[in-house]
């Protein structure tokens, strides 16, 4: 199952991960609304793990293998809209 959390976000704009938890790879599902984006992903303490300057629409594959289990924020800026994800790694 997949979990997705929208905040400021239109309906459209709704990012999802799957599988939620995880313990190694997952992917983010980004909506077809977005046509470039920078992702970040943040550990609970605000610590960046990864960004991503440049995607788009469609699957994203990201390999959490070598981060230490723990909740995860996931954010897809797009200048004035971000969507919003939580990711439990296990």
């Amino acid at each position: 199952m997949g979990t997705s959390i929208t905040e400021n976000a239109t309906e459209n704009a709704r990012l999802n991960v799957t599988p939620n938890p995880t313990s190694d790879i997952f992917m983010l599902v980004v909506p077809n609304s977005i046509e470039i984006a920078q992702l970040s992903i943040f550990n609970a303490m605000g610590q960046l793990v990864q960004r991503t300057d440049r995607i788009a629409s469609g699957q994203v594959q990201v390999n959490s293998k070598h981060w230490p289990s723990g909740l995860y924020h996931i954010i897809l800026d797009q200048g004035a809209n971000r969507s919003y994800a939580k990711l439990v790694k296990e």
